[in-house]
């Protein structure tokens, strides 16, 4: 029974990360190929290019955003707790936190 707990709290662990690595690096991908959209649009029409003007309200608002993402604690940060938790349980069923 004891090995059984481990292969099922490793196995939720490894479920865990991947869910975390799949809601961390979508984003990324999807921002990268948004970033090669644009670039191709500003070589199509360079005419429109000018350096973007930034203010600091808007800095400010950002940060603001940025501060309450990191609050709410999205999906990809659960997954991350749960894969961590997982691997915990595992340690704990295979007797890696007993004393001898």
């Amino acid at each position: 029974m004891q090995k059984q707990i481990v292969d099922v709290a490793l196995l939720f662990a490894k479920l865990c990360f991947a869910v975390y690595l799949i809601l961390s690096v979508a984003p990324l991908v999807i921002a990268r190929q948004q970033y090669k959209d644009d670039q191709k649009e500003r070589a199509a029409h360079p005419e429109l290019a000018g350096p973007a003007a930034v203010d600091f309200p808007e800095i400010v608002r950002a940060l603001a955003s940025l501060v309450e993402g990191l609050v709410k604690a999205g999906p990809a940060l659960w997954a991350l707790i749960g894969s961590m938790f997982f691997l915990l349980v595992a340690g704990f069923a295979a007797g890696l936190f007993t004393t001898p």
